[in-house]
């Protein structure tokens, strides 16, 4: 590594080793779902007074997880469920549309899971 100073313009940082990855906290994730329950504008919160869709409409699938793990994702389904009342009026959470909402919201964060998996496997949770 050269002793020129952080940020420099001859700074490329790829002499820079990388640090080991971010582990996603519970309340990490808990910011990221009220970010997309904020960002919600489709409709005022009284027309949200059904489920976002049938339970005819699902699929069971098998999630093979960490009693820690699901212990979790159960005390942050109980914050949106919270928040959900409290804030938007909802008082109708299903499990199935809770879950499916948190697959939607994984699946646009691969990095962070990325991240987590990479975490978990270094012991560094």
């Amino acid at each position: 590594m050269t002793d020129r100073p952080e940020g420099s313009a001859a700074d490329t940082g790829a002499d820079e080793t990388v640090g080991p990855p971010e582990v996603i906290s519970i309340e990490s994730l808990a910011d990221i779902v009220d970010d997309v329950i904020d960002e919600d504008t489709r409709a005022p919160a009284e027309l949200h007074t059904q489920p976002a869709f049938e339970f005819d409409a699902t699929t069971q699938q098998t999630m093979y997880v960490r009693p820690s793990s699901w212990q979790a994702i159960e005390d942050v389904e109980a914050l949106v469920d919270a928040r959900l009342r409290a804030d938007h009026d909802v008082r109708n959470l299903t499990g199935s549309e809770f879950y499916d909402a948190v697959l939607r919201v994984a699946a646009n964060h691969e990095e962070e899971l990325i991240h987590a998996v990479l975490a978990a496997r270094a012991g560094e949770e």
